[in-house]
């Protein structure tokens, strides 16, 4: 029997077997299969468990079928190499035996090195996006706990967030302010595995916009392919206001291509995200 679910028992696991674990929680998505975050989180998670003093710096995951949130979920992580400033694991997902999706992860330890940012926090489609100050934001805007498909510890600041349902055509970009409401402690494994559960968020949906169909039309089948993201920032809180920038730059034979950047509240690129997703017309 799963745990209640909370932002903190999703980011738990429980070891079952050398290099295998478990989850104890677990959320559904729109479609009432597995959160696609969650699993991404959770194999982040997995894989951290076996890579001490290193930190994360890419994942790259393929979903390969609907997960269920009545059985729990095993991680079985395999260690592909441990060298002196980069280790790689891979992590498969398995339910009943059969594996439900796989993350190839690589870690690298702190070094100093070179260091720019050609991106900016400002400036996306046809408009500029303004810089609320975290500290007032909800008295500008009322913030909406992010129900459905993530856990309600997590505050959500919508810029563009009617976008999602609306069947009128627009721009493929959308925004939104998060911060998680639970102090996460000092463990930056559980800081990268919430950044990786949130990145999912409302995602893959970018790539309907324009387009005459909202996620809640009838016929309309949405569902991740596979997922990347690029950790450029080692130490940093999810429990701080962050924004993250949508923007779609394709669509076609029934497939949509989102990117994303993930920045800090003082406009450092906290990560950079990548998605390719089912969106296509059933009869």
């Amino acid at each position: 029997m799963l745990e209640k679910t909370n932002l903190v028992n999703l980011l738990t696991l429980k070891q079952t077997q050398e290099f295998v674990f478990q989850n104890i929680a677990s959320k559904p998505n729109l479609a009432n299969a597995l959160y696609g975050g969650q699993v991404l989180a959770q194999a982040l998670i997995a894989a951290y468990k076996t890579v001490p003093s290193f930190s994360i710096h890419s994942l790259h995951a393929y979903f390969l079928r609907p997960g269920r949130t009545e059985e729990p979920v095993n991680y079985k992580v395999e260690c592909l190499r441990d060298g002196r400033s980069i280790s790689s694991r891979r992590v498969v997902a398995f339910q009943n035996d059969k594996p439900i999706f796989h993350l190839s992860a690589s870690f690298h330890v702190s070094e100093p090195g070179f260091s720019h940012q050609d991106t900016s926090i400002e400036g996306n489609g046809s408009r500029k996006i303004p810089l609320p100050n975290p500290a007032t934001i909800g008295n500008q805007i009322p913030i909406e706990t992010s129900n459905g498909t993530a856990s309600d510890d997590i505050e959500v600041f919508g810029i563009e967030m009617a976008k999602q349902t609306s069947e009128e055509k627009s721009e493929p970009f959308s925004n939104f302010w998060f911060r998680v409401k639970p102090d996460l402690g000092n463990d930056m494994a559980v800081h990268h595995g919430a950044l990786a559960y949130i990145s999912d968020m409302r995602f893959i949906t970018t790539a309907l916009f324009p387009h005459p169909v909202g996620v809640f039309s009838k016929n309309l089948q949405v569902a991740s392919i596979d997922h990347s993201i690029w950790f450029h920032q080692e130490n940093y809180r999810v429990n701080d206001w962050m924004l993250y920038k949508m923007h779609s730059p394709w669509s076609g034979n029934s497939r949509g291509l989102v990117k994303g950047e993930i920045f800090s509240a003082n406009g450092d690129l906290i990560a950079t995200v990548s998605q390719e997703g089912l969106i296509r017309k059933r009869n």
